[in-house]
């Protein structure tokens, strides 16, 4: 090998060690708290309210992470009259490649973070079942 492919190769290796190091840890329960705006489906029943309002907070548990890879569960309190309330739906999420991006879907919906420190996460949800679709913005807080 020659030693342009090798030093190539070594900075390879140094490039992909430090990123990985730089790897948020997102392991923890997080507290969320939430504005969100939506409507009601069938459009027959938005006749009485043409829009949901809704504040409120709930919690999540990130229990796995392998490097940019992770997963945990929402732990619902407050929801909305009409929406369903799940215990422990899944969350399964990605950091992007800038280490401040957060992808994560849960069983009905998507979230999309940016991680401004280690304990907090600005997101936005959009979410849709059968009966509502609603969009929402969402900060999340790690507890200490």
């Amino acid at each position: 090998m020659n030693r342009t492919a090798i030093a190539a190769c070594l900075f390879v290796a140094a490039a992909t060690q430090a990123t990985a190091e730089d790897i948020p840890d997102l392991i923890g329960t997080w507290n969320i708290e939430m504005s969100a705006i939506g409507h009601r489906h069938p459009v027959d029943q938005r006749a009485e309210q043409p829009r949901i309002l809704f504040e409120g907070s709930t919690a999540a548990v990130i229990d796995w992470q392998e490097g940019v890879l992770f997963s945990g569960r929402d732990v619902l309190e407050d929801v909305p009259d009409g929406f369903d309330r799940v215990d422990g739906e899944l969350l399964s999420g990605v950091i992007g490649a800038d280490n401040t991006t957060v992808f994560m879907v849960d069983d009905n919906g998507t979230i999309t973070c940016t991680l401004i420190s280690p304990n907090q996460m600005n997101c936005i949800y959009g979410h849709i079942e059968e009966s509502a679709s609603v969009a929402a913005i969402v900060n999340w807080t790690r507890e200490n």
